[in-house]
């Protein structure tokens, strides 16, 4: 997931929060008068009860999401007519949609439509028309009107009623299951994906938190051992990657670090980088799956990738692989784990007691990469494979000069300002197409960047606060 796409959701939200009276209003119901399609007689069943439902309703609202997303965009120019021929070429297809599903309905009085389900064919006419961004912008919008009640379940879904959830600040809250499903539909359609999945995903995680039995779920308790060793160490400077030391705080290695030593830097940020091993033993606890992947945020997946591409990175009788940068510790922004593995279990142990038992302030690093590097030269130093050989930049940029460069950028460190990799970071001939017009791709479609955030970024960098 590309940098940007962050800061995009927090425009997108700040527009999905501005009052309806504060924004532009639009008639985008108007031109469905000169464009005739067939419109099925639908009940549409929300807070105020059943009420017949008019296609005028599906442009009214895929023009708001259109409005809320123009807005974010800082875009002056939003009724205009390749926006108005979206929201009726939209409209048109809900239309078709709804008379397919009539007819796989029984016979009789007019069917009727929850608001939620009338919002879902919305959103996937907005993908068969390409409109991903508007998609999104409707979700925002959505959730930010209300969405689902959460804890009333749709036949089929589970009922979670029972559960509540205790928040980082204390607060006890329902558990709710449709902001899951919201985050998750987010997340697929920012990658231009159907995001019809984030149902069934969701309803997973609810069915999990159910049968623990628990009529409490607290956020933090899925990982106690990364809670315990933050507040040990939350408010020792060392222990967070800086200088200043405190009585009975940890020490660094005085041998530790080239350039970096003796200043601040990412190396020793223990704090930090203990999210992501943590992450990592508790998805090989949990899902069942022959392998765990991890793959950094920070990329943007150009082409599709096969499970067959994965797997074959990772053979049946090896434990890991990575991208190996020569005598320097890997490049772990994508790391395979095959849960198969006899050694899987002691691996993933051993590097968790660095933490629990403190006894990562011995090594001479910190963070995820060097950590991950120790543990298998100490436990599996024959079974991890190296995929980033042969990549011609042997502590460089190695994850798109190695294989998953034909599918994968990565916007390693500064590189997040651009939102891209620059074809000077390749060492040798990519052919692949995003490759050959690097240069003129625009990853931000035309979201302006915050400044503030791109000079953060390169500070963090120039002063080793951030991965280089």
């Amino acid at each position: 997931m590309r940098n940007t796409i962050f800061e995009e959701d927090r425009l997108l939200t700040k527009a999905a929060e501005t009052p309806r009276e504060n924004k532009p209003r639009f008639d985008w119901a108007e031109d469905l008068g000169g464009n005739r399609f067939e419109i099925p007689k639908v009940r549409i069943t929300d807070g105020a009860g059943d009420r017949d439902f008019h296609i005028a309703e599906v442009a009214e609202v895929i023009g708001e999401a259109l409005t809320d997303l123009m807005i974010s965009r800082e875009e002056k120019e939003i009724y205009t007519q390749q926006n108005r021929e979206l929201v009726v070429e939209s409209s048109r297809l809900v239309a078709s949609r709804l008379i397919e599903r009539l007819g796989q309905e029984e016979e009789g009085g007019a069917p009727r439509l929850s608001f939620d389900d009338l919002h879902k064919l919305i959103e996937k006419a907005l993908v068969e028309n390409d409109a991903y961004d508007v998609a999104k912008s409707l979700v925002f919008s959505r959730s930010n009107h209300g969405g689902s009640s959460g804890h009333i379940p749709a036949a089929g879904r589970v009922d979670s009623s029972l559960i509540r959830l205790i928040r980082r600040s204390g607060q006890v809250v329902p558990w709710n299951s449709s902001k899951i499903e919201v985050a998750i539909r987010k997340a697929f359609l920012s990658l231009r994906l159907d995001s019809e999945p984030a149902v069934k995903v969701s309803d997973s995680v609810t069915r999990r938190a159910v049968e623990t039995g628990q009529a409490f779920i607290n956020i933090e308790d899925v990982n106690p051992e990364l809670v315990e060793f933050k507040q040990r160490h939350k408010d020792d400077p060392v222990a967070n990657g800086e200088v200043d030391e405190i009585p009975g705080g940890v020490r660094r290695d005085p041998h530790a670090g080239k350039n970096d030593r003796g200043k601040g830097s990412y190396l020793w940020d223990a704090v930090r980088f203990a999210h992501k091993t943590f992450a990592v033993d508790h998805a090989i606890k949990t899902i069942n799956t022959d392998y765990v992947l991890w793959l950094d945020a920070d990329t943007y997946t150009f082409r599709p990738i096969t499970t067959e591409f994965v797997t074959g990175l990772l053979p049946e009788d090896k434990l890991v692989n990575f991208l190996g940068r020569g005598e320097k510790y890997p490049e772990c922004g994508w790391v395979c784990y095959n849960k198969k593995h006899p050694k899987i279990t002691e691996f993933m142990q051993y590097w968790t007691d660095l933490y629990t038992n403190d006894t990562i302030f011995k090594e001479l690093e910190w963070h995820d990469s060097y950590l991950f590097w120790q543990c298998v030269k100490r436990i599996a130093p024959n079974d991890g494979v190296d995929i980033g050989i042969g990549a011609g930049a042997k502590g460089n940029h190695v994850f798109i000069n190695s294989v998953l460069g034909a599918y994968v950028d990565h916007m390693k460190g500064k590189r997040k300002v651009k939102g891209k990799s620059s074809k000077s970071d390749l060492r040798g001939g990519r052919h692949e197409d995003y490759w050959k017009n690097v240069e003129n791709y625009d990853p931000f479609s035309g979201v302006k960047f915050d400044p503030k955030q791109a000079d953060d970024i390169v500070s963090k960098v120039a002063k080793g606060k951030q991965g280089n």
